[in-house]
């Protein structure tokens, strides 16, 4: 079976990303020697660059969600000397101040979610229900392989798919500090 780029793009993204479907894989010991440098390159310098790369383009982004909700939901304030100014914020309910830095995150990861089952539904022609459960066995790296994508566009668009989604998964997970 000889591969196309795009094939090679995918099985490249699917191993970096640790997903690893399981649908295209080395078939000679020469390729498997590559493909473990390959892995352990890939995780150790590779990945990281790229998820460096999707922060500068989704950060800003949660950035201005986390001002927005700052914004309808400010700090309470105490004025201790008495000078009509608040000296002391007061911490927030640890439910609010979670949700405020998580929301914006997780909103943008629902969105990537549902606009890549759309585009899954289109290419692989499954189920959005089916579509979406995929996405998000990708994005969480379990990357079962029950559905197995099998034309060019849906390995095109999955491995873009896998890049943004365990990136930003990565960066919702980060949030919680």
């Amino acid at each position: 079976l000889a591969w196309t780029m795009v094939d090679a793009l995918y099985f490249t993204t699917a191993t970096m990303s640790t997903v690893g479907y399981g649908d295209l894989s080395p078939s000679h010991d020469s390729t498997r020697a590559f493909t473990m440098f390959m892995i352990c390159f890939g995780i150790a310098f590779i990945f990281p660059r790229i998820t460096e790369g999707v922060g500068i383009l989704t950060g800003p982004l949660t950035a201005k969600g986390r001002e927005f909700l700052e914004r309808l939901f400010p700090k309470a304030k105490i004025d201790l000397d008495g000078n009509g100014q608040g000296d002391y914020e007061v911490p927030r309910h640890p439910f609010l101040y979670y949700s405020k830095n998580l929301l914006p995150s997780l909103l943008l990861c629902g969105v990537l979610q549902l606009v890549s089952a759309a585009a899954f539904v289109h290419l692989e022609q499954w189920s959005f229900y089916h579509a979406f459960y995929h996405c998000i066995v990708t994005g969480t790296t379990v990357g079962y392989g029950d559905f197995t994508i099998t034309t060019q566009g849906g390995r095109l668009w999955a491995s873009i798919h896998m890049i943004l989604s365990v990136c930003m998964l990565g960066e919702l997970f980060s949030t919680l500090d």
